[in-house]
């Protein structure tokens, strides 16, 4: 189903994300090296920092040791509009606000996708997905959820409507597709004006592709159409008037 395009969209980011399996041994300094292709587009780089926790459980009374581990590196764009993520265990796109749509974010990931190829020859794409997070500030006072979304938490009709918080998380499953959904309120945001409601999607599918596989990018448009599906099903035309 086709959707309109929404000119002040609320996406605040936008992730290409694969998972892949790279040749034994890599080291991660290899993957330093993707800024070589990257150029002057994507001047600096930042550690991708993953804790590792050890427990022992031999001792009388179990003790662990966490340790700092570097798993990758983050590229950011000269003008901070996209982050390209080169990890041992995969890469990552991003476009951050203000998003301009999905073909201009593909096309990018496709182009840094090959450049990963060329520096962490992963042997093959495990994992594919799309995830959007989208903040959505509704004008108060709000009255009702329900007059903004379909999907939001459900609270019973004789007790107060007006939320101070709220924290949701559903997921879904669809043959080989999956999706998680997470809804919140931003505490901190809420002004006089505006309560921030956070919409986060995640499609993904498991796959077993080869690394230059054009089905990737097939797979890749099904978790848009499904991201879409969640997103434009989950709220109600009031809320689209706000992003036009």
């Amino acid at each position: 189903m086709g959707y309109p395009h929404l000119p002040g969209a609320p996406i605040t980011e936008a992730i290409v994300d694969l998972r892949a399996d790279l040749p034994a041994g890599t080291a991660v300094e290899r993957l330093s090296s993707l800024q070589d292709l990257l150029g002057p587009l994507y001047p600096e780089k930042k550690n991708i920092i993953v804790w590792r926790g050890q427990i022992d459980t031999g001792a009388a009374q179990a003790l662990s040791a966490e340790s700092r581990v570097v798993n990758g590196y983050q590229f950011w764009s000269a003008d901070k509009l996209y982050v390209v993520q080169a990890r041992l265990d995969g890469f990552a796109c991003s476009r951050l606000k203000p998003y301009q749509d999905w073909v201009r974010l593909r096309d990018e990931a496709k182009v840094r996708w090959s450049q990963y190829v060329q520096i962490a020859n992963p042997t093959r794409i495990t994992r594919a997905s799309i995830r959007t997070v989208n903040r959505i500030e509704l004008p108060r006072p709000v009255g009702n959820f329900d007059d903004y979304f379909k999907t939001f938490v459900r609270i019973a009709d004789d007790l107060p409507q007006a939320l101070k918080g709220a924290f949701m998380h559903i997921g879904f499953q669809s043959g080989k597709t999956s999706a998680i959904v997470t809804m919140a309120i931003d505490e901190e945001g809420v002004t006089p004006e505006k309560v921030p409601v956070i919409l986060d999607i995640e499609t993904s599918t498991p796959v077993q592709l080869q690394p230059e596989s054009d089905e990737l990018w097939s797979e890749l448009e099904t978790l848009r159409n499904v991201k879409n599906d969640i997103f434009f099903k989950s709220v109600t035309p009031a809320t689209l008037e706000l992003f036009k």
